[in-house]
């Protein structure tokens, strides 16, 4: 069973300001600089015990699932650890989810919101009782529900049980061999599993856990200078935000975890050659974060890769349709009220992807592209990372997204959504002249559309869903 040890020589450091509903219970929180306060893992199991047991008491706390939204602040992580305690699971959002979507969740599952649920008694936060170190977690073994990322309308949810998390602790600790004096930075959202996974790796691991003030790119790079980090993930749009920024790496960096989808080589081996350390990663919700890594500075030649799956992962290809199936012991079982959904996905301990993938001669994993954003043009298959590829070595682009749009004729019509450069003026026939010296003609875009900014996720994913819709529109007939 997973237990936080109370004599670990860890704390959690966190913005002493964000605890406008907790400044008051945290009397032996320490001071330590620029704002920041610390509690000891004591502390924290003290807290939670607390809270737990005003959960049990709350008259309205029927559920064993409740959504909690949460933000990456210390009260978000004390509700978290204080739900496993009570028996409970977190249905994780964010804190800034819109009421429609809120609202669509709680009809969708039957589920009611944390806050609404103890609406009428504040918890108690502190306790000198001993701490159940998660005595009643057996009884719900779920630890966890969080939104795939592929999730749109109607959500799809991975349950992810305690079982998960262990076994992904098991081998990433044995990939990154953890010291007690180690720091990870809580650097991406705590609803997404990449964020609850720092948060585990950290706790269960005797590690101390730095949250920054904000996921803003000025608040990381103080809390990783100010503290030591050893440890951060980032996704692609926040390492380029770090090389735009010329952002140097502390000498107390081991890893930086760069994951959550297409990472541009050259932009990785500039951060490499920076001297910042980078482990590209791949994983998804339903594998609890990562299950592949490559060490970039080892293996730079194989940079366009996944790296090499970790213990104990499987991987192979479909031959039909070259779509990646995974074994892992940290494989989650099934979607969260969604039957047919986890029968189309899981297969006798097999988990499909819907990427696109190769594994190469020497075992390395290469994500070729998602599925769903297959173009099928004319009765082609074609590849939009290609397309995307060679318009951003054009350089007149400085972001792209290339889908489909409908069109008669040949079922779909390629379209490239870009964001110009700062202070380039575009000229259609020039890109255009560009792109027919690198590719077929067939997969030069029909149209072009130009944003500021392309929609994304939190964790830097391009909502390609939202921008397929946009360009389906009647708005997508206006060609730019």
């Amino acid at each position: 069973m997973l237990s936080i040890d109370s004599s670990a020589k860890a704390a959690i450091i966190f913005p002493g300001d964000n605890l406008v509903t907790l400044s008051e219970y945290l009397p032996v929180a320490s001071e330590v600089g620029g704002g920041f306060r610390s509690i000891s893992y004591r502390e924290l199991n003290s807290l939670t015990d607390g809270i737990a047991r005003e959960i049990k008491k709350a008259p309205n706390f029927n559920h064993n699932t409740v959504i909690l939204p949460a933000e990456n602040s210390l009260q978000s992580i004390l509700l978290i650890i204080a739900l496993w305690k009570a028996g409970k699971s977190p249905f994780l959002v964010s804190s800034a989810i819109r009421q429609e979507e809120l609202q669509m969740i709680r009809d969708n599952y039957k589920l009611e919101v944390y806050w609404d649920l103890i609406k009428d008694q504040h918890p108690s936060l502190v306790s000198k009782a001993e701490v159940p170190d998660f005595s009643e977690a057996d009884t719900n073994p779920k630890a966890a529900i969080i939104r795939t990322s592929g999730s749109e309308g109607v959500p799809s949810a991975a349950s992810i049980p305690f079982k998960s998390i262990t076994e992904h602790l098991k081998i990433c600790g044995e990939y990154f061999q953890f010291g007690s004096e180690d720091r990870w930075l809580l650097s991406l959202p705590i609803h997404h599993v990449s964020g609850l996974g720092i948060i585990c790796r950290s706790l269960f691991n005797g590690l101390t856990l730095v949250i920054p003030k904000s996921l803003k790119m000025h608040d990381i790079s103080d809390a990783m200078t100010r503290f030591g980090v050893t440890h951060a993930s980032f996704v692609t749009p926040q390492l380029k935000e770090v090389m735009d920024r010329k952002i140097s790496p502390s000498d107390s960096m081991k890893a930086l975890l760069v994951g959550g989808g297409p990472a541009n080589s050259k932009l990785i081996l500039s951060a490499v050659e920076a001297e910042w350390p980078v482990f590209k990663v791949y994983g998804s919700t339903e594998t609890f974060t990562f299950i592949s890594v490559l060490d970039v500075k080892t293996r730079p030649d194989k940079v366009d890769s996944a790296g090499l799956p970790m213990r104990n992962v499987l991987l192979e290809t479909d031959p039909l349709t070259d779509e990646l199936q995974v074994s892992s012991p940290s494989l989650i079982e099934e979607y969260y009220e969604h039957n047919e959904r986890t029968r189309e996905k899981f297969h006798n301990g097999w988990f499909n992807t819907g990427d696109i993938a190769r594994i190469d001669e020497e075992g390395f994993l290469h994500i070729l592209m998602r599925r769903t954003d297959l173009i099928v043009s004319g009765g082609v298959n074609i590849n939009p990372s290609e397309i995307e590829e060679q318009i951003l070595k054009s350089g007149y682009i400085a972001d792209v997204c290339v889908t489909g749009r409908t069109e008669e004729r040949w079922g779909e019509e390629i379209v490239a959504v870009i964001v110009l450069k700062e202070g380039i003026k575009f000229e259609e026939k020039n890109l255009r002249s560009f792109l027919a010296k690198h590719l077929d003609r067939m997969k030069v875009p029909k149209r072009f559309l130009i944003l500021e900014n392309l929609p994304r996720t939190e964790t830097g994913k391009i909502k390609r869903g939202d921008i397929k819709k946009m360009i389906n529109s009647d708005i997508s007939s206006k060609h730019q």
